[in-house]
């Protein structure tokens, strides 16, 4: 009646409204945040219905002191619910999504190795730094045992042993890297299949794994794996979209990485 157009459930949920000059929390963030805590009240609840005999919640929680996570998370979702109203930097968004992702990452250099599988790629690594990269290649699957991997991952780690040394903080810094790398070909697989914000939210997503995150400092082949293939999709596109021979090359050496990093790459190579 008075000309002020009516507030849609839309709005509602994605903008905050002002009462009094108090900004009221939107109520998407409002869900987020409950069902966020919930998960975590549910796992506790209910660790002991898991009987994984690998990892259980029941050791997650069995040394945790839950009156002092829950406040902890309560603050942190909090902290995230006034962090989503910040605008993202408008200017180099690829740079900013680099720079966040490899920060998000090194705060985890500090974390064990505690998957088993590091030793295998471990030992692979040593023979590229003991024998050479010649002997690694004709004896991979023969004298250099194989699993389920393949050869790359480790041959690169061999090769990070034989120039820098075996200190973990150089695989870690290799991964690291990676994994920001992949954050940032998605940001521009997404800008170039659709826009520059779907980029972005595609690539910032990511940083809310935290599982991914916590395989960024471990001597494993899913984070380099994850850089191969997302390289190969990123190189593919271009080369499709803007042709010539160089980019068609680029493109093929990209899948063939891709293609021998893990035997799972295969089925998701598909995609192209």
């Amino acid at each position: 009646m008075n000309g002020t157009a009516p507030i849609t459930l839309q709005d509602s949920l994605s903008r905050p409204r002002w009462t009094s000059g108090v900004a009221i929390v939107p109520l998407a963030h409002v869900a987020v945040m409950l069902l966020s805590l919930a998960a975590f009240l549910t796992l506790l609840v209910l660790r002991a219905q898991d009987d994984n005999r690998l990892t259980s919640w029941q050791w997650v929680f069995s040394d945790a002191d839950v009156f002092r996570l829950t406040p902890i998370l309560v603050v942190g979702l909090l902290l995230a619910a006034a962090l989503a109203r910040v605008p993202f930097p408008g200017r180099r968004p690829a740079s900013v999504l680099f720079v966040l992702s490899f920060a998000a990452g090194a705060l985890s250099w500090a974390e064990p190795e505690v998957i088993v599988d590091t030793a295998r790629y471990f030992t692979q690594a040593k023979h590229v730094e003991l024998y050479g990269v010649g002997y690694f290649l004709t004896q991979w699957g023969g004298q250099i045992g194989a699993w389920t991997d393949l050869p790359l991952v480790p041959l690169l780690y061999g090769l990070i042993f034989s120039l820098l040394g075996e200190d973990r903080i150089f695989i870690q810094v290799f991964n690291t890297l990676l994994f920001s790398g992949s954050v940032v070909l998605t940001y521009l697989i997404g800008k170039t299949l659709w826009d520059a914000t779907v980029g972005l939210y595609a690539g910032a997503l990511l940083l809310g794994m935290p599982y991914l995150l916590a395989q960024v400092p471990l001597m494993l082949v899913d984070v380099p794996t994850m850089f191969f293939l997302t390289l190969a999709v990123f190189m593919t596109i271009q080369a499709l979209e803007r042709g010539g021979t160089g980019l068609m090359a680029l493109a093929a050496v990209a899948v063939a990485l891709a293609f021998w990093t893990k035997y799972s790459t295969w089925l998701m190579l598909s995609v192209l």
